[in-house]
């Protein structure tokens, strides 16, 4: 079990698939991360350029680049210096639901 009480966050690859379809690849793997994030951080991502792109594994210069193309894409915004996607968010909040739910069958149980 993570830290955050959250092990898994679901993921549905024909969703993925097709939505990503028309991104360059290099978007993608950029894309991916940041969802990887969303959820690590629990939809806390700071918009850090810096930070941002040592995760990603690009310079700064060229993850702004990708934010504007992704935020241009529909795929991620900025809100009150955070960084969002919105279904990565939705995904997060259903597992911490499910983490919340089994905590509580486990109390009940003892």
């Amino acid at each position: 079990m993570s830290r955050s009480g959250v092990a898994r966050v679901d993921f549905y690859f024909d969703d993925w698939l097709t939505g990503t379809f028309e991104l360059e690849p290099d978007l993608r793997g950029a894309f991916i991360t940041i969802c990887a994030l969303v959820w690590k951080t629990r939809d806390r991502l700071v918009d850090n350029d810096d930070a941002v792109a040592r995760c990603v594994g690009v310079k700064p210069r060229r993850w702004r680049e990708m934010k504007s193309a992704l935020i241009a894409a529909g795929k991620i915004a900025v809100d009150g210096g955070f960084i969002r996607q919105e279904r990565a968010a939705e995904e997060l909040a259903v597992s911490e639901e499910r983490y919340q739910n089994a905590q509580k069958r486990r109390s009940e149980e003892h």
